[in-house]
């Protein structure tokens, strides 16, 4: 049943093979893969009279398990209690660090990527300012900004990314 509702479903040869298993899967995931169906499970008989087999037609109830299975798993990899800590021999850093996962709620992005990558692949990407860091910090934790400055700069960034853009400016 699954290859026929499969077959259904249109190719785009402009695509990989590997983008229409993904877009299948998706679909599963999201509960449309049955949309595809041209038929109501109610519709037994065409404007002709003639009998539309059950493959044709869409499921009576929706049941999505393959969320359910997927939101499961994710709860077990990054729940509340389950996320990691940052841990750092420096504790100003660790804070930063934690702050910075507080305040970015990497929490909810990484629960909300592992379930859009349990039918692919995810990436994110975390940008972090030297500046809009300190100042959050020094406005939440009351801090003297020199004094944040001077801690922060003791991270030594790299002078340059891989695209050779100078990020130190001094």
């Amino acid at each position: 049943m699954f290859d026929t509702i499969c077959d259904l479903i249109p190719r785009d040869p402009d695509y990989s093979p590997r983008s229409r298993a993904l877009e299948i899967l998706r679909r599963a995931l999201n509960g449309t893969l049955y949309d595809v169906l041209p038929y109501q499970f109610h519709e037994e008989r065409g404007a002709g009279g003639e009998y539309i087999p059950l493959r044709m037609r869409r499921p009576s109830v929706r049941y999505a398990l393959s969320r359910v299975v997927v939101e499961d798993s994710v709860s077990l990899l990054f729940s509340e209690g389950h996320f990691p800590t940052v841990d750092c021999a420096d504790h100003v850093v660790r804070e930063l660090l934690a702050d910075m996962v507080k305040e970015t709620q990497l929490n909810q992005v990484m629960t909300d990527a592992a379930v859009k990558g349990s039918v692919g692949s995810v990436a994110i990407l975390n940008r972090l300012q030297r500046n809009d860091a300190i100042q959050r910090r020094s406005r939440r934790r009351r801090l003297r900004r020199g004094q944040v400055v001077r801690k922060y700069e003791d991270l030594r960034a790299p002078s340059r990314w891989p695209s050779g853009r100078n990020v130190r400016q001094r």
